[in-house]
């Protein structure tokens, strides 16, 4: 069990320099976009326009996983929420690669996960610019 947790440790610290690489490239200070979590694991937080978007590494299992997310909407502010959801299904089904809209504590937001295995810095650039891109976009076409 020792020589597991060993590469499970070695794997988040090689995709933590990965991730804040990323960060970096995409034009914001890594240090400036830690988040404190209440546990071990780390986040950060970045902004382009009016998208926040949150990107973590969890444990799940024996391994980490990345996930990348950004809140769109409340779904209690929407004024047709039944609508609102059909509407993301369909977006999901059609539009939307690599990502999906999803409910998290009430809130719309669109997100992407991966394992950490064998990611690579290609990857993790994509994942984190796809969950921007459609929060830029969805923000601001999104029926409220």
């Amino acid at each position: 069990m020792a020589l597991f947790s060993n590469r499970q440790e070695s794997n988040l610290r090689s995709c933590i320099g990965m991730i804040e690489d990323v960060i970096e490239n995409l034009g914001h200070a890594p240090d400036q976009s830690r988040v404190e979590t209440e546990d071990v694991w780390p986040a950060w937080r970045i902004q382009k326009g009016s998208a926040q978007v949150n990107i973590e590494i969890r444990g799940r299992g024996d391994d980490n996983v990345l996930r990348v997310s950004a809140p769109l909407l409340p779904l209690s502010g929407a004024k047709d929420p039944g609508k609102l959801c059909r509407r993301l299904l369909e977006l999901n089904a059609r539009d939307v690669t690599g990502a999906a809209f999803a409910l998290d504590d009430g809130k719309v937001v669109v997100t992407a996960e991966r394992s950490t295995v064998d990611l690579d810095r290609s990857e993790a650039m994509d994942i984190v610019r796809r969950v921007v891109d459609y929060a830029v976009h969805y923000l601001a076409t999104l029926p409220g």
